[in-house]
């Protein structure tokens, strides 16, 4: 078949562009290796191409028993690598929390002290010490986010400075008077814990992150960077939310200046999203104070437990004012919170 062009090869053959040049390309390659001076004429034979076909056909069939074999199939990794997923931590965390504080208390009857939004330094200390006194008999003390404040790495203007330092002891004296009182102390993260994990991140090259601790609440319960030892009955549940029992306790980012809006759309975000079936939603971060029950489910915003900040004195009007509280829940022998028992308790500004 000399002079006949690539299309025309294969018009005859049936074979694909490509392995007709593939076809060329080989038989070059062996004229050359015989080091031949004559010039390159093509000559094809019916013969060659379709014992070509049937070597390539009886390959591709080999090939393809061979991997019917399972252990013969490329391997994949098994699963997800969670190390790709900074929030599986969280929830194996906060899991280990919920599994340890619901065996402990199995068959008993539990009453929690609840404060939420304290805001360290700008804590109402005197009313703090009067809320622990008056229920240093509860059996968990359930600190619901923004327990630090953390002025002054936020990316807000700032009028004043105030030392990291300073804010992470006062954090950890506070948190060694409390342990020493309740027999369990849990501490949920907070928007305003988050401002380290931010700020964090912003500044350090992420290879450089493991070589700094991002959880606030995990540098005070530890106590390392203070030279003490880590508080043995605190638990940092590492997440904006756990569920104890029948009951959700969270630190949502959502806000709405409608009172006891923001603890609904959260009871149904559990329920509808992350599938968690619940009887009571408590939260914190909105400084409001509330109480009701929707849809069977017993709803509370808690409050705050701080003296109000510089910028509610100034002339952008706030449409919401903030409310100093906390709260008391209780839980029968079967894990079930007691509606009429639990309750929000409110203080005058």
């Amino acid at each position: 078949m000399q002079g006949l062009s690539e299309k025309e090869i294969e018009k005859e053959t049936g074979l694909t562009h490509k392995q007709v040049v593939n076809y060329i390309s080989s038989h070059i390659k062996r004229l050359k290796s015989k080091k031949t001076e004559k010039e390159y004429e093509p000559n094809f034979r019916f013969e060659d191409i379709n014992a070509h076909n049937e070597d390539i056909e009886l390959k591709l069939q080999n090939l393809d028993d061979t991997l019917k074999e399972d252990d013969d199939f490329f391997k994949l990794p098994d699963g997800r690598d969670n190390d790709l997923y900074l929030y599986k931590n969280a929830d194996r965390q906060r899991d280990k929390t919920q599994e340890y504080i619901e065996n402990k208390y199995r068959g008993k009857k539990i009453k929690v002290l609840y404060m939420a939004d304290l805001h360290i330094p700008f804590t109402v200390y005197d009313l703090v010490k009067h809320i622990i006194r008056e229920h240093k008999d509860a059996d968990i003390l359930v600190l619901n986010g923004d327990i630090l404040d953390l002025f002054n790495i936020s990316t807000f203007s700032k009028d004043k400075t105030i030392a990291l330092k300073r804010e992470l002891e006062e954090g950890r004296a506070f948190l060694e008077l409390v342990s020493n009182i309740f027999e369990d102390v849990i501490l949920i993260e907070g928007n305003h814990e988050r401002r380290l994990r931010n700020y964090i991140r912003h500044i350090i090259p992420v290879d450089l992150h493991f070589l700094f601790p991002q959880d606030a609440l995990e540098v005070i319960q530890q106590g390392t960077v203070f030279k003490k030892s880590p508080l043995s009955n605190v638990h940092v549940v590492g997440s904006w939310w756990i569920q104890l029992w029948d009951t959700i306790f969270a630190h949502p980012d959502n806000y709405s200046s409608v009172p006891m809006r923001t603890v609904i759309q959260t009871s149904e975000h559990f329920k509808m999203v992350k599938n968690r079936p619940h009887k009571a939603c408590i939260i914190g971060h909105t400084h409001q104070a509330g109480k009701l029950i929707d849809r069977d489910t017993l709803v509370m915003e808690t409050g705050c437990l701080q003296y109000d900040v510089d910028y509610k004195h100034g002339s952008k009007f706030i449409k919401t004012t903030w409310t100093r509280a906390h709260a008391i829940i209780y839980f029968d022998e079967d894990g079930n919170i007691q509606f009429n028992e639990s309750n929000v308790i409110t203080y005058p500004i």
